[in-house]
């Protein structure tokens, strides 16, 4: 069975390998629709969820050797500082965050 999937292995391997997101990604607040919303929604006050949104976001994609994962280091509001770092594997996966989020619920 082994032998006879090898031929769909090697068109798997080079199809994860296409998709390539790998560079400096930064939003655009000025196109950003529903943030200021949701932040509230999150349990942010007006003010402080307005705030936030204009941030700048920055993220560096890095793909792994595998082709299958990509690295991602989001630094703080200043560019420069990492802040996180979370791997992105590619098809179904569950995001793990330990620490402060907005997102995923924090209102710090």
């Amino acid at each position: 069975l082994e032998e006879a999937l090898q031929p769909l292995m090697e068109r798997w391997d080079e199809r994860c390998a296409d998709p390539s997101f790998t560079g400096r990604w930064a939003r655009d607040a000025s196109r950003s629709v529903g943030l200021v919303e949701g932040l509230i929604a999150r349990g942010l006050p007006e003010e402080k969820a307005k705030k936030k949104a204009e941030e700048p976001y920055i993220q560096d994609w890095q793909q792994h050797s595998d082709k299958r994962e990509w690295s991602v280091l989001t630094y703080d509001t200043d560019g420069e500082t990492p802040r996180r770092e979370l791997l992105y594997p590619l098809g179904d996966f569950e995001e793990v965050f330990e620490g402060e989020s907005t997102q995923f619920g924090g209102t710090d």
